[in-house]
């Protein structure tokens, strides 16, 4: 017997990978998986929800030009699908982030602990992620390609704030 496995530490149970499958099956896989994923996540309760509706609400918000009174770009939407993917890859063992929009229209994630212990996320359109991270006197920044995995730096980031 084959048993398919998710390593958990990195992956949440919730997220799919992109599709990349064309025929006809591979798309009814595809409508099967999402269809038993949106099952399983009403069912269970998790901070992925609470962002993903977040995350909703400010594309309601922050949908046209000049959102915030001082010429913020909107949403971009592109950015907004990297968001959504990135908040259903975050396994269930990561605390909730804040959501937010910057004025540029990109998606940002925070988790924020107190003063000078916090690491934020922004998701541009094209697949990449910028990070920051402030832990007492200690700073951290990067850029990492985002493709059907959360990198490996984030979560090395994450365990830091958290630790």
């Amino acid at each position: 017997m084959t048993a398919a496995c998710i390593p958990l530490q990195y992956n949440s149970p919730f997220f799919v990978p992109t599709d990349r499958g064309v025929s006809d099956d591979a798309q009814a896989l595809n409508l099967f998986v999402e269809k038993m994923l949106e099952d399983c996540s009403q069912s269970v309760i998790i901070g992925a929800n609470e962002s993903l509706q977040e995350l909703y609400n400010l594309w309601e918000e922050c949908v046209s030009e000049n959102w915030d009174g001082y010429g913020a770009q909107p949403v971009d939407p592109n950015s907004f699908n990297e968001a959504e993917r990135f908040i259903r890859a975050l396994p269930t063992t990561v605390r909730k982030p804040e959501v937010a929009v910057d004025p540029d229209g990109e998606i940002s994630l925070e988790w924020y602990l107190e003063a000078r212990k916090v690491f934020s996320v922004s998701i541009g359109k094209r697949n990449e992620i910028t990070y920051a991270g402030l832990y007492g006197l200690n700073k951290t920044y990067g850029r990492e390609y985002f493709d059907d995995e959360i990198p490996k730096a984030i979560f090395d980031n994450l365990d830091r704030l958290f630790s």
